[in-house]
């Protein structure tokens, strides 16, 4: 399990994200963001994204509201910001300027005896 925090990389700029910028309580090693970063394609904010969903179904799961000794701790809301926090940075993928570039879109089109016939023809 290894950790780095190299803003020279993805996975450091990953880690800027998220926030991971700690080895003690890391959330993630470098293994884990090399493969959320390979789902979504190498794209860094992808990675941002998935790494957030990661943390929020983490906390969904704990799900818990505690309080203790005048400190308290709400999984839930935790959850919710990871989330929000995903959302964002999907919205950044594809836009100018970002590693996600440009949506392609691809047409098809049928070609068969009927192609060539005009509505109202004599063919």
């Amino acid at each position: 399990m290894v950790y780095t925090y190299t803003l020279t990389n993805d996975i450091g700029k990953v880690r800027l994200l998220v926030p991971d910028r700690v080895q003690t309580g890391a959330a993630f090693t470098d293994e884990e963001i090399t493969a959320l970063l390979a789902l979504e394609g190498g794209d860094v904010y992808g990675g941002a994204a998935a790494a957030c969903d990661v943390l929020a179904n983490d906390e969904a799961l704990a799900g818990k509201v505690i309080s203790a000794n005048g400190v308290s701790t709400n999984g839930v809301a935790v959850g919710q910001y990871f989330s929000a926090k995903a959302e964002k940075y999907r919205a950044r993928i594809g836009s100018a300027g970002t590693a996600g570039g440009e949506w392609v879109g691809v047409a098809s089109a049928a070609v068969d005896q009927f192609t060539d016939t005009q509505i109202g023809g004599t063919d």
